[in-house]
């Protein structure tokens, strides 16, 4: 009997897997939905088993086989209970993949997966998601965030950072239902200020992440005068972390007279050099340029050279994938580039070395795509040689290492991230 009751569930056991194994299309945890479907699967099941005894033929049954019947039935219905609770148990779906499908390309794992440390897609957020895991990693960047708590926690106007810090809280939380809420409060406190993100359209990363910066830069005079107050002071991280100044001077090529103009970045956008590596591409960006300008002296031709006046504590390097053909249509470059773990960067007060902590990288095209992140692990120290990374799919978490992800992203690879050593 319980031969026949599981041969005859067994395409039902088949499916309950399927649904355990998260789809990179879907980029959410399953939903009310799914258990929606489920409950309409049981009634069908019910009424056909209750209509195959309604028939003629069934009528004809002995009594000795109606209780066989009514036992399977009953086996069965207790086996389902039993094997509902059990999915309803596991917050995070068990996989054995061994790699990520993005834009239609594979991305090799390492070794496999684990169940925390990811963050659930509530609505084309793979964009959000990204930069968050980079954010994240950066400890001294939440560290002094969270130091100066009690300057913000109950200010109104501060509820972006709240929320950044409740995300932060359970990113090694395996309760993904926890994760959704936060996710969900984090983008209504950005949306808040950027209107345009309150849907769920898809967005891009360089320019939420540009945002996201500028606007806890905003916050910045506010907490300075709360502070005051309180006869404290008040740091912004995003001036202690991010912020460098670049110096654009101009050479007249008739005169020679010059003059110099400074610009704050959080980060620093690069034209691709196809088959080149990032170095090749902070040269070009630095490299002098001619440009028309009429200067007071009638010369219109001059020279124009940028050059880093400050180095931030963490270089945020935006690489040019998208661009406009001569038709001024939208496309994507996938040239690859190489990339560099470690870089030295100049600047008007010395240079700076940096090593490569987090990579964001865009599969698919310009209508649709798919962002991940792939970082230092979490609990792995700033010095160490062991050279472990995650790659971060959304809610799937895969091991990796800091040289596979640079040598598989070299056509996908969008924002690096270098922290600055000394």
């Amino acid at each position: 009997m319980f031969k026949l009751l599981f041969h005859r569930k067994k395409p039902h056991k088949q499916n309950v897997a399927e649904k355990e194994i998260p789809s990179t299309s879907h980029q959410s945890i399953p939903d009310a939905s799914v258990a929606e479907n489920g409950q309409k699967k049981k009634r069908k099941w019910r009424h056909l088993c209750c209509s195959s005894q309604t028939d003629s033929d069934a009528e004809a049954e002995s009594n000795t086989v109606k209780t066989q019947k009514k036992c399977r039935w009953f086996l069965f219905k207790f086996w389902k209970k039993l094997h509902k609770q059990n999915v309803a148990e596991k917050e995070i779906p068990s996989t054995s993949h061994q790699s990520v499908a993005c834009g239609g390309k594979i991305i090799e794992s390492q070794t496999g997966t684990i169940d925390c440390f990811g963050f659930p897609n509530i609505g084309n957020t793979c964009y959000m998601n990204s930069c968050l895991q980079s954010l994240l990693n950066i400890e001294e960047f939440i560290r002094d965030i969270r130091r100066q708590e009690v300057l913000w926690n109950t200010d109104p106007e501060a509820q972006l950072l709240r929320r950044l810090i409740d995300v932060r809280d359970c990113h090694e939380s395996t309760d993904y239902g926890l994760k959704d809420h936060h996710l969900r409060a984090f983008k209504k406190a950005f949306s808040s200020q950027a209107p345009e993100y309150t849907g769920s359209a898809q967005k891009d990363a360089h320019e939420f992440l540009t945002l996201f910066l500028n606007e806890v830069k905003r916050l910045a005079p506010h907490l300075e005068r709360n502070a005051a107050l309180l006869g404290q002071s008040y740091t912004c991280p995003v001036e202690e972390h991010h912020i460098f100044k670049m110096e654009n001077m101009r050479t007249c090529k008739s005169c020679g007279h010059q003059s110099s103009q400074q610009e704050d970045f959080t980060s620093l956008s690069l034209d691709l050099v196809p088959e080149g590596s990032i170095i090749n591409m902070l040269e070009t960006y630095l490299k002098e340029q001619e440009i028309e300008f009429r200067c007071d002296c009638g010369g219109t031709a001059s020279e124009l050279k940028s050059s880093f006046d400050t180095l931030p504590r963490v270089l945020i390097l935006h690489l040019k994938r998208f661009g406009f053909t001569q038709t001024y249509n939208i496309q994507k470059v996938d040239d690859p580039v190489r990339l560099q773990r470690d870089l030295v960067v100049p600047s008007n007060q010395g240079g700076g070395c940096y090593s490569l902590v987090s990579i964001i990288s865009h599969y698919g095209g310009t209508e649709s795509g798919h962002y991940i992140c792939s970082s230092v692990h979490p609990e792995e120290s700033q010095h160490s040689t062991s050279d472990r990374w995650l790659t971060y799919n959304d809610a799937q978490v895969l091991h990796t290492t800091g040289s596979a992800a640079c040598e598989e992203q070299q056509r996908s690879a969008y924002m690096l991230f270098y922290k600055r050593n000394f």
